[in-house]
């Protein structure tokens, strides 16, 4: 949020001081200035309380990832991962993963076997093309077997046998810090990210379910429960909705505190400004559509809030809501596409995939976008040695489909009063498993390799 506030260096006699912050002769601020600055980052998170032994916060995200932080049946945690259903391991053992309190102690093993709503996730290659700095003349260069860890992508150079990354449009000859070269190749040959993801969920799940007793958490737990409102259990299993779909119990509580979370802080900004402003208006939070609703909490987004602009024989009170769905952030259930043998990519929802083609593969809706590469060279305190060229190239050389990608004509209609079917609901009863292989594999091993603040359970 960015809005004025007033600057407090707090109190102090010495005249060498500012309040109790040593001043500088240069110091830009001084004490009890007005300021318009961004205000330190809000979690969406939630405390509950159980009982006298169980006292913790939950954090929110835009998708079904969750970090619990504090003191769960008298045992401290501090744990994060996805939350699944539908997921069916064979070969893994959880016991080998928990000691009696049901704190993680061992490493999970991965060779076992996974499917996800019936269809089995296997380990995969994944290839990209890439330019060198000379764009090779015709600017075709060659393709990479990459791994991504940590929202980087790593590539696997066969010529010389080593790993790379690209790091401001220049390639740099290093394998991530927790690896040796040789085992990031080993990796880059067997990805696994898409099975670690369901495996992590699983256990995660079941983890937060069984060992930490949570499945019966009540919202009325919640500190922003509201006296009165309809109480249920934010994680408990339900045999006709996963949890990680839209209309789960889970999804319904982590809307609200996402919400909440916005609301309650904006309206205190907003309600603060009057305080700043020599404006005769007065600023209030705007009530926002529930549509509008929609788009804020699934998506990053940017709201911008205009008030009190005299425009002729009235003021314009007004807002505007800008949302991004192209991101390295968050990997969104729609942020995948399908590739067919054609070497066209479609929306999962393309009607036409399930009757004109057989062979599919997942792609990041990011990857799809165009990438460049650069000779120009610095020297090594980042001043400018060498003016060179700026190359352009597509990592995933595909086309859009004209049917849905453009004109979203052939687009199924879910999520709508008339067809209110959830897009996971679409895609597990869509009858073609070589499609919902390729789609879950896809999710699966993007949400695995984002960047992470917290490590998965």
């Amino acid at each position: 949020i960015y809005s004025p506030y007033t600057n407090d260096l707090g109190s102090g006699n010495d005249p060498e001081y500012n309040g109790s912050i040593k001043m500088k002769d240069d110091a830009t601020y001084t004490n009890g200035e007005t300021i318009n600055g961004t205000k330190p980052y809000i979690y969406y998170s939630c405390r509950y309380t159980v009982g006298s032994n169980s006292d913790f916060v939950i954090t929110y995200s835009l998708d079904n990832y969750i970090t619990i932080q504090g003191t769960v049946n008298g045992n401290y945690v501090n744990e994060s991962g996805y939350l699944l259903d539908g997921v069916e391991v064979t070969g893994l053992n959880l016991s080998a993963c928990y000691d009696d309190s049901g704190i993680k102690y061992d490493q999970i093993n991965y060779n076992a076997t996974v499917s996800y709503n019936g269809v089995q996730i296997d380990n995969e290659n994944l290839r990209e093309l890439l330019v060198d700095e000379n764009g090779n003349e015709n600017r075709k260069g060659e393709e990479y077997q990459y791994i991504k860890i940590n929202g980087t992508k790593y590539y696997w150079d066969q010529s010389n046998n080593t790993v790379f990354y690209m790091l401001s449009d220049k390639r740099m000859y290093n394998a991530p810090s927790t690896m040796t070269v040789s085992e990031c190749i080993n990796a880059i040959q067997n990805n696994n990210s898409a099975k670690q993801y369901y495996i992590n969920a699983y256990v995660f799940t079941n983890w937060l379910r069984h060992y930490m007793v949570l499945d019966e958490l009540k919202s009325n737990s919640s500190e922003i429960y509201v006296e009165g409102a309809e109480i249920y259990s934010i994680f408990a299993k339900d045999a006709s909705i996963n949890i990680e779909e839209e209309n789960s119990r889970f999804n319904e509580q982590r809307l609200a505190v996402i919400r909440n979370s916005i609301e309650t802080n904006l309206s205190i900004a907003i309600a603060n400004y009057n305080g700043y402003s020599s404006s005769t208006n007065e600023f209030v939070m705007p009530v926002l559509k529930e549509d509008e609703w929609t788009k804020i909490l699934n998506n990053i987004s940017v709201i911008s809030f205009l008030q009190g602009l005299p425009i002729g024989g009235k003021v314009y009170n007004g807002y505007a809501i800008v949302t991004n769905n192209k991101n390295q952030e968050v990997v969104a259930e729609d942020s995948i596409y399908i590739v067919t043998d054609d070497n066209y990519y479609h929306k999962i929802t393309d009607s036409d995939l399930l009757t004109s083609a057989s062979s599919f593969s997942g792609v990041f809706n990011v990857d799809l976008e165009r990438k460049t590469v650069s000779n120009t060279e610095r020297n090594e305190d980042g001043t400018l040695k060498t003016e060179g060229e700026r190359y352009f190239y597509y990592p995933q050389e595909k086309n859009a489909c004209y049917y849905c990608i453009v004109n979203q004509e052939r687009v199924a209609d879910i999520g709508t009063e008339d067809n209110p079917k959830t897009l996971y609901e679409y895609i597990k009863n869509c009858g073609n498993n070589n499609l919902k292989k390729a789609y879950y594999t896809a999710l699966g091993r993007e949400r695995a390799s984002m960047y992470k603040m917290e490590n998965q359970i």
